[in-house]
């Protein structure tokens, strides 16, 4: 209801992955087996908060009945987790992340899998959503882990200039490889999957400029 009329795109970059991270003491298998049960969904009104609530109202649960919502940061919720007042926690970030690994390492935790039948109903509401898979040397674990994902995106203003937007664009991705080499989770991003899950918002003139120099459509 709060619509950005202004809100224009630069690039889509790469899948950021959900990453649910439980107890191993536990043994909570699904989404569902954390009903009634003390969790953390990130800081208030983040954009984790809001994937956790999509998530579980496809399982027809309500994040502030079914669950005990904690409304912490990452690394609050590894405290809780280490001291056992919670469940899990959930992250929206590139894999490898720093938070997941710690968890990994000093909790007693694991990564729970989506089935994609599961991913397939939660677009049914709530488009854009693909299934992304967590590789096991990612965070050295003994088998491949499915999990949700959407694009991460640059966004910009129609109130910016097209020849400024033109030079962002073109800045960004012909200094990719210089990125890379600073940013793990670039290391898959590429110039044909600029306009990957863009849905309706619309690029930047300055952006849609560039890329058809680059014969992008």
């Amino acid at each position: 209801g709060r619509e950005n009329k202004k809100l224009r795109i630069i690039a889509s970059l790469y899948l950021n992955p959900n990453q649910i991270l439980v107890r191993k003491d536990l043994k909570i298998k699904s989404l569902k087996d954390l009903k009634g049960s003390h969790f953390s969904v990130g800081n208030p009104g983040s954009t984790t908060e809001l994937e956790a609530k999509a998530h579980f109202e496809a399982l027809g649960m309500d994040i502030n009945k079914d669950i005990f919502p904690e409304r912490v940061s990452p690394s609050e919720a590894i405290s809780l987790l280490k001291s056992k007042k919670i469940s899990g926690v959930w992250i929206m970030a590139g894999a490898p992340s720093a938070s997941v690994t710690e968890i990994l390492l000093t909790a007693n935790c694991k990564i729970l899998n989506l089935d994609p039948d599961f991913i397939e109903k939660l677009n049914e509401n709530n488009k854009g959503y693909e299934n992304y898979t967590i590789k096991k040397s990612v965070y050295n674990n003994n088998k491949d882990i499915n999990t949700s994902a959407s694009p991460m995106v640059i966004f910009t203003s129609s109130d910016m200039s097209e020849e400024c937007a033109y030079k962002i664009t073109r800045a960004f991705w012909e200094n990719l490889e210089e990125l890379k080499a600073s940013n793990k989770v670039l290391k898959n991003v590429e110039i044909k999957n600029a306009l990957r899950g863009i849905g309706k918002v619309p690029l930047h003139p300055g952006a849609k400029k560039y890329y058809l120099e680059r014969g992008i459509k």
